[in-house]
């Protein structure tokens, strides 16, 4: 796990948001629609999971394997929300440096930091 995007097994904020200022980045005053899909991608490959991109062009998808109410351990991807969910959480609750997103050490541990995330965003914020 060698780019320029990650770096001692974190993403790093100003990937993920590129553009946004510092100040946003680290007030937590972000929007789903600025994170960059395929650096988020990074962090569901990373604990062996897919990743669901928003529903932007897509078909329905009549399989509810990863649907919110589909408990955690069944489920087979993350979507962008849920990662912006995890971000949200690892900026408030940081474990290192903050300009930088760990990558979760186990799938559980990524479940129980974007539920908390989901928590922080405001209901009426534009995006989720």
């Amino acid at each position: 796990m060698n780019s320029r995007h990650e770096t001692g097994q974190a993403l790093m904020l100003h990937d993920l948001f590129p553009g946004v200022p510092a100040t946003r980045l680290l007030a937590g005053d972000l929007q789903p629609a600025e994170m960059q899909l395929p650096i988020a991608a990074k962090l569901a490959h990373h604990l062996g999971l897919g990743f669901t991109p928003p529903a932007v062009d897509r078909p329905p998808n009549l399989c509810l394997a990863n649907e919110e109410e589909v408990q955690t351990i069944y489920r087979s991807s993350l979507t962008a929300t849920e990662i912006f969910y995890y971000v949200l959480d690892c900026i408030e609750f940081p474990e290192s440096t903050s300009d930088r997103v760990p990558y979760p050490s186990t799938a559980t541990r990524f479940w129980a930091r974007a539920k908390r995330g989901r928590h922080r965003f405001k209901p009426g914020d534009s995006g989720c």
